[in-house]
């Protein structure tokens, strides 16, 4: 099986973004001989609302009986499971994608800053998430009137079911798109992997928006 990777490592206001898509596909036939080649053609259809950026592709055989990534030799002759292969930019469309055509899983409806910046909701949140692992996240932003702040992050905390303190596990831009070039009607979905420590209990997640000089639960 083949399993095509597609990375975003922009760096954004000092801190590394990594949105992964994930597709794989299997060959029809069984691979006899080691040098015989095939190829294979993979349709990656971008989210309405993915931010325009460059994008980093990779590639990787896994086997199918066991899960396990198969080692592959680059032009360089090093061996490593993950071969990169590629780059592709994406950029801005060039009219504003309208809210009410962005699929969004679970709705939410909060604004922040007198109302132009909103939530329109998230992806699926796993309701458990194993301690020590990365939770994917899918956030879906809009700006109403355009002209937001320029980096603006998120704190991500969590807090305790029952008593405790809220611990501090990260910390995110709000978008790899600066806030500062929104346009008016503007509507972003972003992709977040939160490293959960490796030793917790129950706890709730929860996030504030912040700049350098202010911050709003």
């Amino acid at each position: 099986m083949i399993r095509v990777v597609i990375k975003d490592n922009s760096v954004t206001n000092g801190h590394p973004m990594k949105q992964i898509c994930s597709m794989t596909c299997t060959s029809s036939r069984r691979i006899g001989n080691p040098i015989r080649q095939e190829w294979f053609t993979i349709n990656w259809k971008t989210h309405l609302a993915v931010p325009p950026g460059a994008y980093q592709v990779s590639v990787s055989i896994v086997d199918v009986r066991t899960g396990n990534q198969l080692a592959g030799q680059t032009e360089a002759g090093d061996f490593c499971v993950v071969i990169p292969v590629g780059e592709v930019d994406i950029p801005q469309p060039e009219t504003v994608v309208s809210a009410a055509r962005v699929q969004i899983p679970q709705t939410a409806d909060q604004t922040w800053l007198d109302g132009s910046l909103q939530l329109l909701g998230t992806g699926v949140i796993q309701a458990e998430a194993l301690a020590g692992s990365r939770l994917p996240l899918d956030l879906f932003w809009h700006a109403p009137h355009g002209g937001l702040l320029s980096g603006l992050t998120l704190n991500w905390r969590l807090e305790p079911v029952e008593e405790g303190e809220s611990l501090l596990i990260g910390e995110t831009p709000l978008s790899r798109l600066d806030s500062a070039s929104w346009r008016a009607g503007e509507t972003v979905n972003e992709k977040v992997r939160l490293l959960l420590p490796a030793h917790i209990r129950r706890h709730n997640l929860v996030f504030e928006l912040q700049n350098s000089s202010w911050r709003a639960d």
